[in-house]
């Protein structure tokens, strides 16, 4: 594996976690958020708090999902997605 490789994949590791950081601190200032989940943040949401794409976050986030770290949901058709992480506070 070559030095900018491992770059990249420390520098995804280190979004993800930020995202991570991001929604545990949205749910501990959010009374009965974790129960709503209309009121889960949305990816512009993510994205705008870490001065990124929606599409970086996007897929930083369905990768975390596939991982068992946060959880999505969807509205309906042409709704945001929402997330939140697996263990809410």
């Amino acid at each position: 594996m070559s030095i900018s490789s491992c770059n990249k994949k420390l520098a995804k590791q280190q979004q993800q976690q930020l995202l991570l950081q991001i929604l545990l601190q949205h749910f501990a200032h959010a009374e009965n958020c974790a129960h709503d989940k209309t009121e889960w943040p949305s990816t512009r949401q993510l994205a705008n708090a870490m001065d990124i794409s929606i599409y970086k976050a996007r897929v930083l986030l369905l990768e975390m999902v596939n991982d068992d770290l946060v959880e999505v949901y969807q509205t309906g058709t042409r709704r945001p997605l929402k997330w939140s992480p697996c263990v809410a506070p």
